[in-house]
This record gives C-alpha cells, sequence and structure tokens, in this order.
C-alpha cells in the first residue's frame, strides 16, 4: 500500500488487477480501487492478477519486510516470463521511511 500512495503522491501511473469483488489486503474498499486505478479481475484468486499484471508490465517493484505467499509468486512469476524485478527490502525503514542506522 505504501508503494501506491509514494506512486500517486509523485504522479507515478498505477494500475492493475485486484481480484474479483474488489478485494484488497484489507478488505473490500472501492474508494481505494478507483484511487489507484485498479480493475476487477475475472478470478477471486489474486493470483490471476499478479500473474496478469506481471505479464502486462515492463518490470515490477517488489517492496517486503519479509517472504509471503504473494511475493514468493511474484519472484517466481517475473523469473518464468524474463521480466526485471527490483527487490526493495523495508526491514531497515523506520515508521517514517527513513532508513535506520543499525
Amino acid at each position: 500500500m505504501g508503494a501506491l500512495m509514494a506512486a500517486k503522491e509523485h504522479r507515478i501511473p498505477t494500475g492493475g488487477l485486484a481480484p474479483k469483488g474488489l478485494l484488497i489486503e484489507n478488505g473490500r474498499n472501492l474508494n481505494l480501487c478507483v484511487a489507484y486505478k485498479f480493475n476487477e479481475s475475472d478470478s477471486p484468486k489474486y493470483e490471476k492478477g499478479i500473474l496478469k499484471n506481471i505479464e502486462t508490465t515492463y518490470a515490477s517493484i517488489l517492496f517486503l519486510n519479509e517472504s509471503s505467499r504473494g511475493s514468493d509468486l511474484a519472484l517466481r512469476l517475473c523469473a518464468e516470463n524474463n521480466k526485471p524485478i527490483l527487490m526493495i527490502s523495508t526491514k531497515n525503514f523506520n515508521e517514517k521511511g527513513f532508513i535506520k542506522i543499525i
């Protein structure tokens, strides 16, 4: 969600597919889907949306704090589709988004 907010703030176009019913990580939120130009997928499974989003983009950026089923799937699908992916670990960021000095 933070990546979408940053993109909008910097006028970077966003979009893609959300699962049928427009469910996102915090439940159904039509305002977010409109604000970030999500379209509704024909499937309630997020996996199909991730694949379509990867197939139709030039590259992907993955912000992650720890591995998840979705991030692992995105990595695998980018590799299988020969799409570049930039992974940015957020483990060393504080609540304001600045890198922590450890």
